[in-house]
This record gives C-alpha cells, sequence and structure tokens, in this order.
C-alpha cells in the first residue's frame, strides 16, 4: 500500500477522533453502542469530500453532531494557522449556524488563546442577541427594533453592520442561517479569501440544521405592484432618452406579467375552493411564454445593468415553471414552488447535518442529496406518548382565537397537571407565541412545576416557551415531561408548496389532476391525501425536535420521559412511532367535565356570553351553601324567563343540573340545591383579571 500524499485531508482522520474522544472524555460520556462508528463514517465522508456534492448526515439530536464540528473546526484551524499542505487541499471553511452565542463561540474555539493571527471570522447583524450584549456602537439600541439601521450617525463604522466586509480576511468562515438562506443557492461570493500568499478558495460548507429548501416564488399584485414602481425609480423621467427606454420597459411589464396575471385570476379558479392548481398549458395560454419572458429578460437585463434582479428572477422561474397553483385570501396569488438546489458546478462540498433527517422530504427525496442512513442506536422503551382525544375544544392557533376554547384548554391545564407534577418535576409546556403570556399567568399555581421561555440573554420571561422559540436550545433538558398545547401548523399552502415542489416526476400533480376532473373541481386541494402526508411529516419532525429540548437527549439514561399531544392528526402519531423505536402510545379519550364546563362558559355571540354561559358560570360559581330558587338565579344573572328556559335546554347545563344539582318541588315551589358544595370548580379561566389575545 502506498503512504497517503501529504496534502491528503484523510491523515487528519486518526486526529479528529482522538478530538473526539477527549470531548466525551472530558465530560463524562461513553459512546452507545455504535455512536463512534457512526461519527467516524461521518469523519471520513467530511475529510473525502468532493465540490459540488451535497450530503446529508442524520444525527438523533444529543449525539454528538456539534461536537462533531467542534472537533472538525478544532482540527481545521490547527491546520489553517500552519498552513500545511492539507490547508492548502481544504482551502477553507464554511460553517453555517442558528445563533449568534454559537457563531461566536466556534470563532473563539478556532482562534485560540493569545495573540496568534485569527483565523476564523463570525459575520452577524444588528440582531437582538448582538445588541442585547452591548454591542451598539452609540448605546442606543438593545434591540432589533431600536436600532436606526442606516438613518444612525455611526451607521458607516458600526462593527455590527461591517462584519460582512470581512469575509475574505480568514480561512474558516462562520455564519447564521439567516443569512445562508439568501445565498445558498450560489456561494461564491462566501468561497474566496486571501492573505499574503495569495486567493484560496473554501471547499468544505458544513451547516448545522437543516435550512429552508423550499421555495413559494408568489406572484400577486403586490409582487407587481412593487417591482413596477422599483422599474420606474429607477432611472429619472426627466431626461428624454431615460423616459423613452422606461416607458418601453413598463409597457413590456404590464404586458408579460400584469395582464396574464389578471387573465389567469379570471380563468383558472375552476374549483371552488380556496387552492387550485394551474397547468403549463393555461400558464402559456394566459401570456405566460417562454418567447415573451425571454424577451422580457433581455430589456431588463440592458435597462437595469445586471441578472440580480427581481424582475429578472422572476421571469427565470416563471419560464421554468412546468405549472403552479393558486390561494385566494385577501388578493388572489400564483405560487410557482420550487426544491432550491445547493449542490453543482461552482459551489462547495455541502454536507447537512440534521437531527430528523428522515422525517424531512426534502433531504430523503431529494435526488441531488446523498443521504447517510438514519441509524437509530438506541430503543425509545422509556418514552411514553400520551395522545389526549376528545373534541370538547379546538387547540389549533385559529381555534384559540375563540375564548371558550381557551378557557377549556386551561381547564384542561388545571385538570393534568396535578396528575403529571407526581412524577415529573419540571414541564416544558409549549403553545403558541399570541398566547405564551396569557396561558403563563393563569397557570400561576404550576409557575414551580413550569418551566418559562428563556430569552436569548439566558434568562426566564414570564410567558410559556412557544413554537418556533426553542430551535437549537438546550436550556429545557431538565424536564422530564413535554406538552404540545396545539400543534405547529403552517397555512395550507405551506404545505401544498412543499408537495409540488417535492413532486419532481409529476406523480402527485397527475393523481390531483384526476381527482378535481372526476369530482368537477369541487375538492379542496388542501385535503389531498399526499398533501396531507407532507403536513403529517412536518408536523412530527417539529414535535420529535421539540421532545428532544427534554431530558430525552440525555441519551442512554433510564430516566421515564412523558410526551402530550392534543387532538393530533393520526399520520403524525404513525411517524412519530416509526422515529421513537419501542416507545409506549397511550390514547386518552376522555376529557374532564371542566373543559366542557368552562368551554360553555367562555361561549359568547356577538361579542356577548351566551344565556347558557351565563347561567353556567353561576352555577359553577355558586357555594351551594344556600339553596336557591330559579327566580333567585335570574336575578342574579340577569337573565329573563324565556332566556332561562333556553339556557337549560343547552347539554352542558344540563348535564351540570344532572351531575351536580338537586331539584325539588316543583312551578313557583321549586328549589335548587347543589350536590357537594365543598367542590369548587376552578377551570382557570372564569377570574375576570385573566386577559387574552381578541379574535381578530
Amino acid at each position: 500500500m502506498n503512504p497517503r500524499d501529504q496534502s491528503d485531508p484523510m491523515l487528519l482522520y486518526p486526529h479528529v477522533m482522538e478530538k473526539l474522544d477527549d470531548y466525551f472524555s472530558k465530560r463524562g460520556l461513553t459512546y452507545l453502542t455504535g455512536q463512534r462508528e457512526l461519527l467516524a463514517k461521518a469523519v471520513e465522508a467530511v475529510l473525502q469530500a468532493v465540490p459540488g456534492t451535497a450530503t446529508a448526515i442524520p444525527f438523533q439530536p444529543g449525539l454528538g453532531k456539534s461536537t462533531l464540528i467542534r472537533a472538525l473546526l478544532m482540527i481545521f484551524s490547527g491546520e489553517f494557522l500552519e498552513n500545511t499542505p492539507i490547508a492548502q487541499t481544504i482551502g477553507g471553511v464554511i460553517v453555517v449556524v442558528e445563533k449568534t452565542a454559537e457563531a461566536e463561540e466556534l470563532e473563539e474555539l478556532c482562534n485560540g488563546p493569545g495573540d496568534r493571527s485569527p483565523v476564523a471570522r463570525a459575520i452577524s447583524a444588528p440582531n437582538d442577541y448582538n445588541l442585547a450584549q452591548g454591542k451598539c456602537l452609540n448605546g442606543t439600541a438593545t434591540s432589533y427594533q431600536e436600532c436606526l439601521g442606516r438613518s444612525c450617525p455611526d451607521y458607516a463604522d458600526c462593527p455590527l453592520v461591517q462584519s460582512a466586509s470581512q469575509i475574505h480576511d480568514t480561512p474558516i468562515l462562520i455564519m447564521l442561517h439567516a443569512r445562508y438562506q439568501w445565498y445558498m443557492e450560489d456561494m461564491s461570493p462566501f468561497l474566496t479569501w486571501e492573505d499574503s500568499s495569495g486567493l484560496h478558495s473554501r471547499t468544505l460548507l458544513l451547516v448545522d440544521e437543516l435550512p429552508p429548501m423550499i421555495e413559494d416564488n408568489a406572484l400577486n399584485l403586490d409582487v407587481i405592484n412593487n417591482i413596477e414602481s422599483e422599474l420606474a425609480r429607477f432611472k429619472p423621467s426627466y431626461q428624454p432618452q431615460f423616459w423613452k427606454e422606461k416607458a418601453a420597459v413598463l409597457y413590456e411589464w404590464s404586458t408579460v406579467m400584469r395582464t396574464p396575471y389578471f387573465q389567469l385570476s379570471k380563468t383558472v379558479r375552476k374549483c371552488r375552493g380556496m387552492y387550485g392548481l394551474v397547468s403549463h398549458k393555461e400558464l402559456e395560454e394566459a401570456g405566460f411564454t417562454t418567447e415573451r419572458l425571454e424577451h422580457l429578460t433581455s430589456l431588463f437585463v440592458k435597462y437595469l445593468g445586471t441578472t440580480d434582479h427581481p424582475s429578472i428572477q422572476l421571469a427565470g422561474i416563471l419560464k421554468s415553471a412546468d405549472s403552479a397553483y393558486f390561494a385566494v385570501g385577501q388578493d388572489f396569488s400564483l405560487f410557482f414552488p420550487r426544491l432550491r438546489k445547493i449542490c453543482g458546478e461552482g459551489q462547495p462540498a455541502t454536507f447537512l447535518f440534521s437531527g430528523t433527517a428522515s422525517l424531512s422530504p426534502e433531504l430523503s427525496q431529494n435526488p441531488d442529496i446523498k443521504c447517510f442512513p438514519d441509524q437509530n442506536l438506541e430503543f425509545f422503551d422509556r418514552l411514553q406518548i400520551n395522545i389526549q382525544r376528545g373534541d370538547s375544544f379546538n387547540s389549533s392557533k385559529s381555534g384559540l382565537s375563540k375564548k371558550q376554547n381557551q378557557a377549556a384548554l386551561v381547564a384542561w391545564f388545571h385538570y393534568i397537571l396535578p396528575q403529571i407534577a407526581k412524577d415529573h418535576k419540571k414541564i416544558l409546556l409549549v403553545t403558541y407565541k399570541s398566547y405564551a403570556e396569557a396561558f403563563w399567568n393563569s397557570l400561576h399555581d404550576f409557575h414551580d412545576l413550569l418551566i418559562p421561555y428563556i430569552g436569548s440573554d439566558g434568562q426566564p420571561q414570564p410567558l410559556l416557551p412557544y413554537f418556533g422559540g426553542l430551535n437549537g436550545s438546550n436550556l429545557y433538558r431538565e424536564s422530564t415531561c413535554v406538552i404540545c398545547a396545539g400543534l405547529n401548523r403552517f397555512e395550507p399552502r405551506d404545505y401544498i408548496s412543499r408537495t409540488l415542489a417535492l413532486d419532481s416526476d409529476g406523480t402527485c400533480r397527475d393523481k390531483i389532476n384526476t381527482v378535481l376532473e372526476v369530482e368537477e373541481g369541487k375538492c379542496r386541494l388542501d385535503s389531498f391525501p399526499c398533501i396531507m402526508d407532507v403536513q403529517d411529516i412536518t408536523l412530527a419532525r417539529d414535535i420529535v425536535q421539540l421532545v428532544f429540548r427534554s431530558a430525552l437527549r440525555n441519551h442512554g439514561e433510564a430516566q421515564p420521559i412523558d410526551l402530550w399531544i392534543l387532538q393530533p392528526p393520526n399520520g403524525v402519531v404513525q411517524h412519530l412511532k416509526n422515529y421513537f423505536i419501542d416507545c409506549q402510545i397511550r390514547e386518552h379519550t376522555e376529557l374532564p367535565e371542566s373543559c366542557r364546563t368552562a368551554a360553555t362558559i367562555g361561549r359568547t355571540y356577538m361579542g356577548k356570553p351566551t344565556h347558557a354561559s351565563q347561567l353556567l358560570k353561576f352555577l359553577a360559581g355558586w357555594d351551594g351553601k344556600t339553596n336557591l330558587t330559579p327566580t333567585q338565579i335570574r336575578k342574579a344573572t340577569g337573565i329573563s324567563l324565556e332566556q332561562f328556559k333556553e339556557a337549560k335546554k343547552h347539554p352542558e347545563v344540563q348535564n351540570y343540573f344532572k351531575t351536580h344539582i338537586q331539584v325539588t318541588g316543583s312551578g313557583k315551589n321549586t328549589v335548587y340545591n347543589k350536590i357537594r358544595p365543598d367542590l369548587e370548580f376552578d377551570c382557570g379561566m372564569v377570574q375576570p383579571d385573566i386577559k387574552y389575545p381578541e379574535s381578530k
């Protein structure tokens, strides 16, 4: 066997593995069976990377993904510092992380102690984290909302603004996902860097967690108007030579974009739903032809002097689109979804480290991305997934805009939390951001049990953790129970876009068109099985990421973990069962009476409590120490005799009477006696001092 060339990056393999072993040893951790082998395969893949390729490496959260990236960077930084033959082969590395704190930590790790020349640079921007750390140059801004941007007198000298100008200074470049998303299909602006020996090219890209891979590409009246206004302002109208050129450009824009858009808005709404497919033939018949779009592009390139403009990008998307779909809301919108391409000539070797690759069709169904097998290194028999069924209330985001659903959900909290507290000392209860503060305030008796939301500064805040606010956070690992108070659903069009972007061979489109023809356009596009499948796997992925914020992240331990999910689709449960091998699934079909009672009490009509709500609220709050007549109850509630009779017909009022009220006498001699007056009703929502977001 011939020895490896001194420039072969595989010579670094034993050093990276030694660094990994060192990390585990210092933290007092031991490898799970097969874990070190899995990490070793990932190291080999990175060191043997070929520019232009893309690889997904699945590591369940907590199995060493971040540790592996740190070990690689530590070894690479030493090579770059010494400018070894291997360093010259690799050229440089780009790392993408989610948070500024992570970027700064990696920068410090790579550059090491002392005054040695930096080999890494983290580029950031004026965001909440940086400003909260006191990095505003003049001290006026502590959050992004307070940043004056270009109007700030110190804008030109602001280190946060100017950090992007340092991208060509070091071999290792660290950036955030927010910036990467803009350039992921063309990383060329970030590939080169320069030192005294000349220009170098970064050939490796390590991405921690999966970035958004699907584009919507909307075309609606706002898009058309905004681009048209921008084109009109691009050159002055008072100069005749510019005005003639501008008039030709605006006329062409109206002919090729505006007129076909309105033509489609009149002709394609064959189905009565809010969403529908638009075929390539319909696009061309409306006026979106290849010839017209190419002519528009050449005209605009000449007018703008660049190919990097939204108008030209939009024309390119329309030209390559096989089909589209429409959505009807406040306006009529066309969408041209596509899967973003991150590999190919001119791109670095890209590695996507994802803990949920098997639940990410944009990876597993992407022909351009090589996926490592998603290996389960442990069984999850210590995890019990509790599925709460029941239709007494709606826990969706739109459902919670109604106060009766808010009331019922808090009643469920008050019912379930004392039971959970018998086995768990800390609970991670996650809900929607718009209700996080209100629900926290309504659960003041459980504040020592619930973990509050932890801000970017590491400090707890008086609200519940919320969907979308925990990404990448390890600050909730003390919890041994996770409750999903709702599901992190997107708009239906998001799932339609994902489905169609992944439909590379048109199979899904053909099935949808066949059904629409049979049903004469009456079937809802967002309810098709292929689209619901994408919704279910996306929801399951979010739940998996959420539950790994808890102590489940501590692999190899035996501590029982509970996960509670409210009213999930069956497809979501199946995906969770497949992901968490040997987990326990328990269905809870009954809801407590307090939920139904609270829902009725919270019900309103035209902004006012219903008669049943008024009556049931009085009965639930009645201490029962003295007997009452119907007349006394009507007087206390302010409802008439007819309204009282109507309210008593409500199923929940009838049930409450049957369960809690004893009736003696009849007619004018009727008397009500409360059974077990010592039993107090507490749904947590009937107190007048609790304020919830109003319906929009």
